[in-house]
């Protein structure tokens, strides 16, 4: 009992792993151009039931190719290939769709496309055309009602004593199982997906093989990664070095800078003392001189301090001359105490 209960807890999982196994080689098969995969691909052996004169006839179906069978074959499922009379089919224009997006996109519009009821219809439709360029193919649309199945799988029950597992229909060529219909709220059954067995280390080599391109894609992405990282690390790493040298500039021409500023106002005070010296006159000295930048603060005394302006602003050294502060008599020497500014000229 165990066993059969370990048995049946792991059919679900085999069940989805199958599924997903399906999905995957259809997605391969999907990639290849339409004659590789159609010989990749071989419909499973099957017996057909095919519409005759007086009910159905029995061929069994292998590779693509149809022989007739004199008896049912237990062995091989049974599939019912209806009557064109039985199928409504329509070509319609559609846009470029994936297959399970344009499934699902087609059972959504099938009400309109087609005069039945979804529910009470099975479906399928064979792509003629792609146009990518444009977005667009070009399909057909097949459709066969339940009311006119029902009948076809009770004479096909009477007929052989078997239920018909897949229920096919050929499209305007003519060609045997070309639609595989199945009711628009289920999956699509399609024709198995049977691979002849000389044919699957080809589909495994097929799937290493995109396996190492697909390592191969990102193993060059990640060198383009690496590379454009370095990059921009080298990047950053050479505007670090200008920002450092330019502050080092900007630092020693602010030194060189200052230093001439200290040496020419050094130089200009030798000068500028013996220029005050000649032009005040003998009533008046000076308490302090002091040279900032490009002016001159004097403070001293003087008979008239007005009188002062005058010689001042005439002299070829200094310019605006004016007063810091209100003049103030002093008591002490009978003169009148002062401070003033004066603005050197440009040389």
């Amino acid at each position: 009992m165990s066993l059969l209960a370990g048995a049946d807890t792991l059919s679900p999982g085999l069940g989805r792993l199958s599924a997903l196994w399906r999905w995957w080689v259809d997605e391969l098969l999907g990639m290849l151009p339409n004659g590789l995969g159609e010989w990749m691909v071989a419909p499973p052996p099957v017996q057909l039931a095919l519409p005759g004169p007086g009910g159905f006839r029995l061929m069994r179906l292998r590779r693509h190719a149809l022989r007739p069978l004199l008896r049912p074959d237990p062995a091989l499922p049974l599939w019912l290939v209806l009557p064109p009379e039985a199928m409504l089919i329509k070509r319609l224009p559609w846009p470029l769709l994936p297959p399970a997006d344009l499934r699902r996109s087609l059972a959504l519009d099938l009400d309109r496309q087609m005069p039945v009821d979804a529910a009470a219809a099975r479906f399928d439709f064979a792509v003629i055309a792609r146009e990518p360029e444009h977005r667009r193919m070009t399909l057909d649309l097949a459709v066969v009602p339940e009311s006119r199945l029902a009948p076809l799988i009770a004479q096909v029950v009477e007929q052989f004593g078997r239920q018909p597992v897949r229920v096919v229909g050929g499209g305007p060529n003519e060609a045997p199982a070309l639609f595989v219909f199945t009711p628009a709220s289920e999956p699509v059954m399609g024709m198995g997906g049977w691979i002849p067995r000389e044919r699957r280390p080809l589909l495994l080599i097929g799937c290493l093989l995109i396996a190492l391109l697909n390592l191969a894609l990102w193993s060059t992405g990640e060198e383009q990664r690496l590379e454009l990282l370095d990059q921009a690390v080298r990047e950053a790493r050479s505007r670090a070095t200008s920002a450092d040298n330019l502050r080092r500039q900007l630092g020693e021409r602010q030194a060189f800078l200052e230093g001439l500023a200290g040496r020419t106002h050094e130089a200009s005070l030798p000068r500028t003392l013996d220029e005050l010296s000649r032009l005040l006159p003998d009533t008046a000295w000076l308490e302090s001189v002091e040279v900032r930048g490009e002016s001159v603060h004097i403070s001293g005394h003087a008979a008239s301090a007005a009188a002062l302006i005058g010689p001042l602003e005439a002299s070829r050294l200094f310019s605006e001359a004016q007063f810091r502060a209100a003049v103030v008599p002093d008591r002490a020497t009978g003169r009148e105490r002062f401070e003033m500014t004066l603005a050197l000229r440009a040389r």
